[in-house]
């Protein structure tokens, strides 16, 4: 029971101070780091595949095409999938 203890509360001990960022600042930092790592694989099939920059674009074009058509920041949006 001690050794389990042990590695429940010592080993698994893995806090740290980490900086608050938001998911769309981790996600430019991820594209820049692997651009060409796939970033999506549909249904597991390895041919229907989105790298981190081919997603970044498509994000980006989704923005600009929302921007365009008069939505704004801090406005929800619905999405089907």
């Amino acid at each position: 029971m001690d050794a389990l203890l042990e590695v429940n509360d010592d080993w698994n001990n893995t806090a740290r101070d980490v900086e608050p960022e938001t998911f769309p600042t981790l996600f430019e930092r991820q594209v820049l780091a692997t651009p060409d790592h796939p970033a999506v694989i549909a249904d597991g099939d390895p041919t229907a595949t989105l790298t981190y920059d081919q997603l970044n674009n498509r994000a980006n074009q989704w923005a600009h095409y929302l921007l365009n058509n008069g939505v704004g920041p801090e406005r929800l949006v619905a999405v089907a999938v």
